[in-house]
């Protein structure tokens, strides 16, 4: 099944950048794309996982209740293999609606929210090298 509301890639061995788009899912297609999802990450050691809903529209309600439920199915595949989940979120009411959701839900992995995708790069940038130092 074609995905058009969300586009994933893995743009190196690190990063996986999932873009939403301004199509809004079906419940099937939203369930698609966290299966194709829970595939890629699967296949990954620890990567950094960007969504980035710079050009999307407000996921509905009933998907905002799906992810939190695909997030504590999946808990341990997400432990295993996300070093981070970075939000990238420029409308300031939509940010703040999902971080109400993550302190409703707190996600079995670290993250953190921005405004832009260049910001979310600078972040793994910065991560990857306190660890790089660490060593």
């Amino acid at each position: 099944m074609k995905i058009e509301f969300a586009s994933i890639s893995q743009i190196n061995d690190i990063v996986i950048h999932v873009r939403f788009n301004s199509v809004s899912p079906s419940g099937e297609q939203f369930e698609s794309y966290l299966e194709e999802l829970r595939g890629l990450l699967n296949k990954s050691k620890e990567v950094y996982l960007i969504y980035d809903t710079t050009y999307s529209l407000y996921i509905p309600r009933e998907f905002i209740n799906t992810k939190i439920n695909w997030l504590k199915t999946n808990s341990k595949l997400l432990s295993l293999h996300v070093k981070k989940a970075i939000h990238v979120i420029p409308n300031a009411i939509q940010r703040s609606i999902y971080q109400n959701m993550h302190s409703v839900y707190q996600p079995p992995i670290p993250y953190a929210f921005t405004s832009t995708l260049g910001s979310a790069y600078k972040m793994v940038e910065s991560i990857e090298s306190a660890n790089l130092a660490k060593l």
